[in-house]
């Protein structure tokens, strides 16, 4: 596990929603027991690599100094609800916005600064399924892309 601090700072309130895009290879987990196969991103530099990793939402979002409700959109920004307790960000091109949780079915808010902790987590395959004669790095990337709404 490893937490990371991440911003958005607009020139002036704009609504806005995160796209996640993983840059590597998805690799060969098909799922982590508990988790969507859209959280995981792949940590190999070939798709046989047996690791994955997630990226969720750590605690309170802030935006402007309000403690914001993290959503999302299946739709491409044409319908929001609210991220179920543990926001992960997805692979599966789902929009990611912030409201004000009364506010949530109107969409994301106007935000000037957006402040969060992000929390990174590595999955391995079990023992019995990973090839220990040679060293795996472990290599995996992922970008944040803002959309504008």
């Amino acid at each position: 596990r490893r937490s990371l601090s991440a911003a958005v700072t607009c020139d002036s309130p704009t609504r806005f929603a995160l796209r996640a895009i993983d840059n590597r290879q998805s690799g060969t987990f098909a799922h982590v027991q508990g988790l969507a196969r859209s959280v995981l991103f792949g940590a190999g530099k070939k798709a046989s690599d047996s690791l994955a990793w997630s990226l969720r939402f750590d605690g309170a979002v802030v935006g402007d100094g309000l403690a914001l409700q993290p959503l999302y959109s299946s739709q491409g920004g044409a319908g929001w609800e609210p991220t179920p307790r543990t926001a992960f960000l997805h692979t599966d091109n789902r929009l990611h916005g912030f409201a004000a949780s009364e506010r949530t079915a109107a969409g994301p808010t106007l935000i000037r600064q957006l402040d969060a902790m992000l929390m990174v987590e590595l999955y391995v395959a079990p023992m019995r399924q990973l090839d220990l004669r040679d060293e795996t790095l472990i290599d995996g990337g992922a970008t944040l892309e803002p959309i504008y709404l």
